[in-house]
């Protein structure tokens, strides 16, 4: 038993292309050799299930994140998009260790932040759309 990835974008018309995960990363990873050329110059919504799997068959998913992917004018993530939801993730995350301040002093920056990252890098998929993508990463 192990664990596994599934990525799938969801096109305009809320349908879904699986796209390897392999692939995934290499267009994180800004490959010059990896390109989407249908997405070219869109922004594009994907969903990444992380899913327990025995051999090749899906026996549950763990966790299944939402995010968005904007893809320059020749079909590769945009590499400021990428920095901007890498930098606002990190100042999302609450400070570990607080200062000595006075108590009447609030922190709040990661909350907003947070708040911030969940409406500009992320989304909520419809009853349809998720049950789709559960039938996706069941039926492969």
């Amino acid at each position: 038993m192990g664990y596994g990835m599934r990525v799938f974008v969801v096109t305009e018309d809320d349908s879904l292309r699986r796209i390897p995960f392999s692939r995934f990363e290499r267009l994180h990873d800004s490959d010059p050799h990896e390109q989407l050329y249908e997405y070219a110059g869109k922004r594009m919504r994907y969903a990444m299930a992380v899913v327990e799997v025995e051999g090749k068959k899906v026996l549950s998913v763990f966790q299944i994140t939402y995010g968005y992917m904007s893809f320059d004018p020749e079909g590769r993530l945009d590499p400021q998009y990428l920095e901007d939801e890498i930098c606002l993730r990190l100042r999302s995350i609450p400070p570990l260790l607080a200062e000595v301040e006075p108590t009447n002093v609030i922190h709040s920056q990661d909350k907003f932040d947070a708040k911030r990252f969940q409406n500009e890098f992320s989304w909520q998929p419809d009853p349809k759309i998720e049950k789709a993508i559960y039938d996706s990463v069941f039926n492969l």
